[in-house]
């Protein structure tokens, strides 16, 4: 037997892992009995008993959960020294050896778990055999050759998302996006992305190789219908990296979504990027019940684009979201802070651009640079990271600086709270934009249908939180960041 573990314990996380999911269902296909452990819903002590009665206990870790998974992992090996270790997922994808530095690791799986982990559970008394993993043998780390990439991903099962306490998870509202229908559940349809964005490459390829691959779109619209018929959702998110990369697929995706009635019972959003957006790819997304498609614009500054290695143009990106407010679907622009290089008259191009297009969520972050990837890099050759930890990295908050800036922590600070005010609830465009209204009416009425009447009063709190001025939410905005801060940190 096999526990899974997701280590992270942030009560503000809502959604079910799918590399888990993934993993699991495919173990489970083969025979191998699996329980998955969240650990934002299990305890210690759920941990120490799975210790006790598992043979292996398996954790998939992004960068900043690594110093939370290790610290379970030690608990599980002295509650059992004999259960074994096996660490997955981006963070030991990217850093095999330094994961098994330590001393309650066995076994990386690196790249995709699905078919390396069944063999590693095969033959883990003969770990040289197994392909795309890494172990220890006489006190000495061993990395063997790679796994090649699963070709065929329409012969993975669906995620087994049961493996979650899906009841739990469905009882919290999604409060981001703040107009997404509930219940809803994520999917994957493609693995890989052919950019090359300078603060995700190359980790995204050595993870899921050079080129993107697609499941067919009749085995996607397969889980799409099984995922509205099993748990009845409101709507589905398209996880993808990029949806719309390839203009032929995302339109049979959708058409096939239209010949089955689902666009009828379900809404559903994706990622896009800007320069693979255009007229046919909006009209077909809107006519097959796609609400809403979130853009990675980042910055309105072609400088800073640049610098990011985007791929993209101002121009695009505004382009994008008009194309959006014409086939009304609603736009989701996903905004980064305190960008490396970048200057003070950019950051507020940026802010300023923003309020003219008008883009109905703003999604905005402060950059941080991932292990691994070329923006990580170039800021540890130039001595401009301030980053000791691994944790505060995946820091959600403003104040924390994570590497030298052109300009100022206050510019920066000012700038990302102006920009945050874009993404409550507006009013305007609830008296305004037909597809707004109706997409948060769909909001209410899942709150109703579900019992949680607390989340429209905090809903309505957010859309008036909106429409005063800028200066009279400060105070009221640092006091909500204090307070998540606080909810992060217990």
């Amino acid at each position: 037997m096999i526990t899974l573990v997701y280590p992270t314990d942030s009560p503000l996380e809502h959604f079910i892992p799918l590399g888990i999911s993934f993993v699991g269902a495919y173990l489970q296909c083969h025979g191998v009995p699996v329980k998955v452990l969240d650990m934002r819903y299990h305890r210690l002590e759920d941990l120490k008993r799975a210790a006790k009665t598992s043979e292996f206990i398996g954790f998939s870790t992004m960068t900043i959960h690594v110093n939370k998974a290790l610290k379970y992992a030690n608990f599980c090996k002295k509650t059992n020294p004999r259960v074994r270790i096996i660490f997955g997922g981006p963070h030991p994808t990217i850093f095999p050896k330094e994961i098994l530095k330590n001393k309650q690791t066995d076994f990386v799986v690196i790249g995709e778990g699905e078919t390396t982990t069944l063999d590693l559970l095969k033959h883990a008394d003969k770990p040289e055999t197994v392909r795309g993993i890494g172990f220890k043998k006489n006190r000495k780390i061993v990395i063997n050759p790679p796994r090649e990439y699963i070709a065929d991903l329409d012969a993975l099962p669906f995620p087994e998302r049961d493996l979650f306490p899906i009841k739990a998870i469905f009882k919290k509202t999604p409060y981001w996006p703040c107009l997404t229908p509930y219940p809803q559940l994520s999917m994957i349809s493609t693995r890989g992305c052919p950019y090359n964005c300078i603060y995700c490459q190359p980790t995204l390829r050595r993870i899921f190789g050079n080129v993107a691959r697609r499941r067919s779109p009749q085995r996607v619209v397969d889980e799409v219908e099984f995922l509205y018929r099993k748990y009845e959702l409101a709507s589905i998110f398209m996880a993808d990296d990029l949806f719309t990369a390839d203009k032929k697929w995302t339109i049979e995706v959708c058409q096939e979504i239209r010949r089955r009635g689902l666009d009828k019972k379900l809404v559903w959003e994706c990622e896009s990027r800007a320069n693979t957006f255009n007229p046919q790819i909006a009209k077909e997304l809107k006519k097959s019940g796609c609400y809403m498609v979130w853009f990675g614009i980042e910055s309105y500054s072609q400088n800073t684009l640049n610098t990011l290695r985007k791929g993209t143009t101002v121009e695009q990106n505004v382009r994008a979201i008009k194309l959006c407010q014409k086939y009304k679907l609603l736009s989701l622009e996903q905004l980064m802070t305190g960008n490396s290089q970048e200057k003070l008259g950019e950051l507020y191009q940026t802010l300023t651009t923003s309020r003219k297009v008008k883009a109905d969520v703003t999604a905005v972050a402060v950059t941080s640079p991932v292990p691994g990837t070329d923006l990580y890099d170039f800021l540890k050759e130039k001595n401009l990271l301030l980053v000791k930890r691994l944790d505060d990295l995946g820091s959600r908050f403003k104040g924390r600086m994570k590497f030298r800036l052109v300009y100022s922590r206050k510019d920066r600070d000012l700038a990302y709270n102006k920009l945050k005010l874009g993404g409550e609830i507006s009013l305007r465009f609830l008296l305004t934009r037909d597809y707004y209204r109706q997409i948060f009416l769909k909001r209410i009425r899942s709150h109703l249908d579900t019992g949680n009447f607390l989340a429209i009063f905090i809903d309505l709190g957010r859309m008036f939180y909106r429409v005063f001025p800028f200066w009279a939410v400060k105070p009221l905005n640092k006091g909500i960041d204090a307070i998540k801060e606080r909810v992060l940190k217990s």
